[in-house]
């Protein structure tokens, strides 16, 4: 998502034609890393968490350590909410979870998805992510059905839709 943002301010706002791009891939996301070294691109990647040897514990201990929290949970490693609560790019067991823990998560991203070119639709014009419900409909769901098999500890539950 971010690099052709990246590609694009590189070679049409400042005229770069060739750069290095520093990714935050840790070194325990070995098939990420493979997956950027295997692409033929006019830029040359560089994971200096990777290189560094850098794992989900060492990024834990190192937010564990400063003078403040922003009060994410952390199970196992993992943050669901992480810096953008329902991105359409997180897994749809962990989405679904965080909607059914705080409902509220999806208003903001359902009035995204209604709002094309700045105008609020009253139809279904959008989705962040073809193949799967809208915001409003996973809300829905998220409400509508309880997850039998989801711990306290666990937002990755499965859901019916409709």
């Amino acid at each position: 998502m971010k690099i052709r943002t990246i590609k694009r301010y590189a070679m049409h706002a400042l005229g770069w034609e060739h750069w290095v791009n520093a990714i935050g891939l840790r070194y325990d996301e070995p098939r990420r890393v493979a997956k950027i070294n295997n692409r033929k691109e006019r830029w040359e990647t560089v994971a200096p968490l990777h290189v560094a040897r850098i794992t989900k514990q060492h990024v834990a201990d190192f937010w564990r350590s400063q003078p403040f929290d922003l009060g994410l949970r952390n199970i196992n490693g993992v943050t669901p909410e992480g810096n953008c609560d329902l991105c359409f790019l997180k897994k749809f067991p962990t989405m679904m979870g965080l909607i059914r823990a705080e409902p509220w998560r999806a208003d903001w991203w359902d009035r995204m998805e209604k709002t094309v070119d700045g105008t609020t639709r009253s139809f279904d014009t959008a989705r962040f992510r073809k193949g799967r419900p809208s915001y409003a409909e996973m809300k829905e769901a998220a409400l509508s059905q309880s997850d039998i098999f989801a711990s306290d500890d666990d937002l990755a539950g499965g859901v019916l839709l409709p």
